[in-house]
């Protein structure tokens, strides 16, 4: 089996004792070759289920790979989620049993965000399958798609309207792109469209990230989360839960102080509930009453508000070394930690320690399925990045010192 690596210009070397230095083998016709890559998304986040103010919680359909973004049909009786279980990310649609799992978007591309119609004869969701980020709808009984926005730039969190003939939706359309080093921030709006595709509207316009609209009961008022951005810094400033009014475009803020609030619904008449993020993170409602607290990602309300539905990680153990899906049968892909690097036999393997490069890294050496982990090299004052194996396999290069000094400073040394 033939391995790949990745490396820079690098700074030192490692000198190492290896009976196979300098053996390399050429891979035989029905051999795949491996690829080691890193990733930044979550090693794995399950869906839980709990009562509508987040208590009692409790894993739903556990499963190793990725399950997220869930959300209840209309009469409350099955879940839509999306799912990594059968390699690329599609949406499943689950009895609140767990019984009856049916797969609904089967593609190669990203599909994620479902959200069933008020009638439940539809899904609409997100979809990467016109090579951009799409808003799209899936008829259940047919099997009919069709695309309801078409925008090179990014469409995201369909919400049906009560009637089921408009989808609220954030973009990042009309964007106000925010250069910072080698990132881009972006602002994002809340958007009506009809489910033909027509009537396109705007709604917001603050310069600020808007996301994740509900509709209020009777289809006049949209909620969204709103955060300020600093044109100075990186950091996005607090967030707010907000209405609007579609007919007079009157905004409303409904929270106030510090901290990440997310995601909010209406239930239960006009009872709005939201989560907030951090320490004292959890269930909130508009008003002042909080419920459990935990990392709850991406909530949804049973219609009579007597349910919950959230993912999180759950399992934080660092660095990975798994398999990963691929599409194509003669490359086998390998999640693990970043900047990896597999010795010329390939039987061994080094990768640093951390999540992010500009943490302070130290090196790690391993067998090539994950087992016998052992730091390599260490610093405490300086970190070590981007390991890489020489062809003779009797050597470590790396290098050393403070990187992304953009973000902490020029180094000392």
């Amino acid at each position: 089996m033939r391995r790949g690596y990745f490396g820079l210009s690098l700074l030192f070397l490692i000198l190492l004792c290896s009976p196979a230095g300098g053996q390399n083998t050429r891979p035989t016709p029905d051999e795949r070759y491996t690829v080691a890559f890193a990733s930044l998304a979550p090693l794995n986040t399950d869906i839980f289920i709990a009562a509508g103010d987040g208590s009692d919680a409790r894993p739903f359909l556990a499963h190793p790979d990725l399950d997220y973004n869930a959300s209840f049909s209309p009469d409350g009786r099955s879940i839509a989620f999306t799912s990594t279980r059968n390699g690329s990310a599609d949406i499943y649609r689950v009895g609140i049993d767990g019984a009856s799992l049916r797969r609904l978007t089967d593609d190669p591309a990203f599909d994620d965000q479902g959200v069933l119609s008020p009638d439940g004869r539809s899904l609409a969701f997100v979809s990467s399958r016109s090579g951009q980020a799409d808003i799209w709808i899936l008829e259940l009984t047919t099997g009919a798609l069709r695309t309801v926005t078409n925008h090179p730039e990014g469409d995201f969190r369909p919400s049906w309207s009560p009637d089921g003939q408009w989808i609220a939706f954030s973009s990042d359309r009309d964007s106000k792109k925010l250069k910072f080093a080698f990132a881009t921030l972006q602002t994002t709006d809340i958007y009506l469209v009809r489910t033909d595709g027509s009537g396109l509207r705007r709604v917001t316009a603050r310069n600020a990230i808007a996301g994740s609209p509900a509709w209020s009961p009777d289809g006049k008022r949209i909620l969204y989360h709103e955060a300020e951005i600093s044109t100075l810094s990186p950091q996005r400033g607090p967030s707010q839960i907000v209405s609007i009014d579609l007919a007079t475009n009157g905004r409303q803020v409904l929270t106030d102080g510090g901290g990440e609030k997310w995601s909010p619904r209406s239930i239960a008449g006009d009872r709005v509930a939201y989560v907030t993020r951090g320490p004292d993170g959890g269930v909130e409602f508009v008003g002042g009453t909080k419920g459990t607290r935990g990392d709850m990602r991406s909530p949804a309300w049973s219609p009579d508000g007597h349910r919950m539905v959230f993912h999180r990680e759950n399992d934080s153990r660092w660095p990975p070394v798994r398999p990963g899906p691929s599409r194509e049968p003669s490359f086998r892909l390998v999640r693990t930690g970043i900047f990896p690097s597999y010795s010329p036999t390939g039987d061994r393997l080094v990768v640093n320690d951390e999540r992010l490069g500009r943490l302070r890294n130290s090196i790690l050496v391993m067998n090539a399925d994950g087992s016998q982990r052992s730091v390599l090299f260490g610093d405490a004052e300086r970190s070590a990045l981007a390991p890489v194996w020489s062809p003779q396999g009797d050597r470590i290069a790396s290098g050393v010192g403070r990187f992304f000094q953009g973000l902490q400073g020029p180094s000392t040394a």
